[in-house]
């Protein structure tokens, strides 16, 4: 009974100029596919928790891009649950004791295929918050296709990928405040699975009503 909602953007160019001009921030409410918030910022509107008006018992779904302390904390502030995908990199986690996770030694262990979950730690504003990391061990052809993705992106921005980044990129990593008795790991992966459903409401969006090339010559319009 409680409200599903999947938060992303998506990226908005006028005639002409090449590249982004403006970034559609949008929420789609499941099941019933239907958009309760959005807004239009431009390019440099960055894609944040903290933009979504939450209601409590909302439980909010987000890619990597949405994997940031200060956004899930001020979700959980009000009584509302996040299925976040883990970025490693921006979202550190800890043990119970405080101490920073190595989690590549972790989740090493994993076959694929196989699930596992450990209860984790975040830090934010002198307040700590208690999660579960959900896991999935990819395929080896799944495994090599993410770390190719990884190694071009390292190279675009003109560094090199991590090690550990490379090894975690074989696994499916989704931190989630939902108590173990709402689900167990694997239904909080599936449930994740469905934040895919908003990409195709963009994809709706932009093929059947053009939006991703809006026809229009000021801003007003």
């Amino acid at each position: 009974d409680r409200p599903i909602r999947v938060l992303d953007a998506t990226d908005i160019e006028e005639p002409g100029p090449t590249g982004t001009d403006w970034r559609l921030h949008y929420s789609l409410r499941l099941p019933q596919l239907s958009c309760d918030f959005l807004q239009l910022t431009d390019v440099h509107g960055g894609e944040t928790l903290k933009r979504l008006p939450v209601a409590k018992g909302d439980i909010v779904l987000c890619d990597r891009g949405y994997s940031h302390r200060e956004g899930v904390a001020q979700v959980l502030a009000q009584e509302a649950d996040v299925v976040v995908r883990l970025n490693t990199g921006a979202f550190p986690l800890t043990d119970k004791q405080g101490q920073p996770l190595d989690l590549v030694k972790l989740v090493e262990k994993l076959k694929i295929g196989k699930t596992g979950e450990w209860p984790v730690w975040f830090e934010c504003a002198g307040r700590r918050h208690q999660l579960r990391l959900c896991v999935l061990r990819k395929s080896r052809a799944a495994t090599a296709r993410a770390q190719h993705k990884a190694e071009r992106k390292a190279l675009k921005n003109g560094i090199q990928a991590r090690p550990e980044t490379l090894q975690l990129a074989g696994f499916v990593l989704v931190i989630t405040s939902l108590p173990s008795r709402w689900g167990k790991t694997s239904l909080v992966l599936e449930l994740y699975r469905a934040r895919w459903q908003v990409e195709l409401a963009f994809k709706r969006l932009k093929q059947l009503l053009s939006a991703g090339h809006v026809p229009k010559t000021t801003d007003a319009s």
